[in-house]
């Protein structure tokens, strides 16, 4: 694995696939946008539905997934408060 000096994560070798970076980039801003409660909030469901294009070089997909985890479990908290 490597990290580039601009990558949220690491990536993998530059001939084995991992999930394309700006569709996980996008995606990840978006939902941390979302919390900080500038735009509507995804659902869990949402962010556990989420899927990225296999590119080579992309990033970790054992990472990103938990990082997913991670991003769904402060989803389900703050709707768990708002509620």
């Amino acid at each position: 694995m490597t990290r580039g000096h601009h990558d949220r994560y690491p990536r993998v070798r530059r001939w084995r696939r991992g999930y394309h970076r700006r569709q996980v980039d996008a995606f990840v801003s978006n939902v941390e946008v979302s919390l900080s409660g500038m735009i509507p909030m995804p659902t869990a469901t949402d962010i556990r539905r989420a899927g990225f294009e296999l590119r080579r070089g992309g990033y970790d997909t054992t990472v990103v997934d938990a990082a997913l985890d991670d991003l769904e479990s402060r989803v389900l908290a703050v709707q768990r408060l708002s509620a």
